[in-house]
């Protein structure tokens, strides 16, 4: 994975776990290196939306939310 990142290359996961579980996989194969700047974990330190958006390292998406994305745009 590491060699991956290094290349440039952007990895996604895509898995049918919750966001805290996803998350947790996602440290441990390396795809998210700091799991403390997760956008979800920010927002639960009592960080506002945007505030977490800039300062974060990665974002865990629930299905449900990208439906809702798709859902809007059509």
């Amino acid at each position: 994975m590491l060699k991956c990142k290094s290349a440039g290359i952007k990895v996604i996961m895509v898995t049918g776990d919750q966001k805290p579980t996803a998350a947790a996989i996602a440290a441990k194969v390396n795809i998210i290196s700091d799991p403390e700047n997760e956008y979800n974990r920010l927002i639960e330190k009592g960080m506002s939306e945007e505030e977490a958006f800039s300062k974060c390292s990665a974002i865990v998406i629930h299905g449900d939310e990208l439906d809702k994305v798709r859902q809007i745009d059509e």
